[in-house]
């Protein structure tokens, strides 16, 4: 049984992507994200849930990510993603993207490392690059920070939890150990 309230987190994701993602879609092309969990309350919710399960792991952001057919979002690592979008703050700070994004307000080196995924719409696989894997999941810990991509056939919504401090290896070993304590 999940810890999360799938049906309140889609709520909030669309309601989110009607405000937000309007503006976003006129401007870029790829994928939304949108991370500010104190102004979501169920993404909010999500992470302190999380925590209260499986203990802190440094700084966590939380978000989501909304994805539509023709998207152009190939092959990535999130971290360097960040790093690259940062260099284009640091060279033109005023630009209007930087008041709906808000990755270059992470310090050098708290790019991502690991993500909790959960698909709240969709069912098209993440693909690694590193091990071929093509994998459809409803939630996931996903290595982030390696090579991956999703091709987007239909409209696909993430609520995702962002780990900056923890590994990836971090992240997944203390999740078995709690998960496997509680079966006893």
């Amino acid at each position: 049984m999940p810890f999360w309230d799938h049906q309140a987190l889609l709520d909030e994701a669309n309601e989110v992507n009607r405000i937000e993602g309007v503006v976003h879609r006129k401007n870029y092309t790829g994928p939304c994200f949108f991370h500010d969990e104190k102004n979501y309350p169920e993404l909010l919710t999500l992470k302190q849930t999380f925590e209260s399960i499986y203990g802190e792991f440094g700084l966590v952001t939380a978000g989501y990510i909304f994805g539509y057919p023709g998207d152009q979002y190939d092959w990535h690592s999130d971290g360097n993603t960040e790093r690259a979008l940062r260099h284009k703050w640091e060279d033109n700070p005023t630009h209007e993207m930087w008041k709906r994004f808000s990755f270059h307000k992470f310090e050098r080196g708290q790019e991502v490392t690991a993500g909790f995924n959960i698909v709240l719409e969709g069912t098209d696989p993440v693909e690694f690059q590193k091990n071929q894997l093509k994998e459809v999941y409803n939630a996931a810990i996903l290595a982030v920070d390696e090579q991956h991509r999703v091709i987007v056939t239909q409209k696909r919504i993430v609520a995702v939890l962002q780990f900056r401090d923890a590994t990836y290896d971090e992240v997944v070993q203390r999740v078995i150990r709690v998960d496997n304590d509680s079966l006893f």
